[in-house]
């Protein structure tokens, strides 16, 4: 007899967890000329620089851009390590930042930066995601694996992807 069983994903996650401390953004606001600008930025001109996190599961990290400027104040990302395998995203963003095209290139360029992204189902908070992830799933440069957790987005340049993978259609 087989005593395995499927784990949900409230079981999977919280056999690890602590209450995250999220941050909160700061509530800027752009002119026309500003969001245009912020229209134009690329997934490559991003970067990210690690500024510490809540002594737990959670880590911080700074968004920079080739320009200096505030915008990067309205912008929160917090890399939630899942089992100390998965990164899993918390990105919040002011209303002004919204609609523009830069929380997906936010996603792909930590895709790229961190080799992969989880998104568990039942942790979305925001329904705009799910459609995020599947247009994300069309890129060549991303591989995208389902199970009954969630979602697994994968660079295709991700020196460990096929472990990673693997591990992830197993649990």
């Amino acid at each position: 007899m087989n005593s395995h069983f499927p784990l949900t994903y409230k079981m999977w996650e919280s056999s690890v967890m602590t209450q995250p401390r999220l941050r909160l953004y700061k509530d800027i606001k752009l002119d026309s000329r500003d969001k245009k600008w912020v229209s134009m930025i690329k997934w490559s001109d991003i970067s990210w620089e690690a500024i510490g996190g809540d002594g737990n599961n959670i880590h911080w990290l700074e968004m920079n851009l080739p320009l200096d400027t505030d915008i990067t104040e309205g912008v929160v990302v917090d890399l939630h390590m899942i089992n100390n395998t998965f990164n899993q995203l918390h990105v919040s963003m002011t209303e002004d930042l919204r609609g523009l095209g830069l929380g997906t290139n936010i996603y792909i360029s930590l895709i790229h930066e961190l080799g992969h992204i989880y998104s568990g189902i039942g942790r979305r908070t925001n329904p705009l995601i799910t459609r995020l992830i599947e247009s994300l799933s069309d890129r060549s440069d991303i591989i995208h694996v389902k199970n009954s957790l969630g979602d697994l987005l994968v660079s295709v340049d991700f020196d460990m992807k096929d472990e990673l993978i693997e591990y992830f259609k197993n649990i």
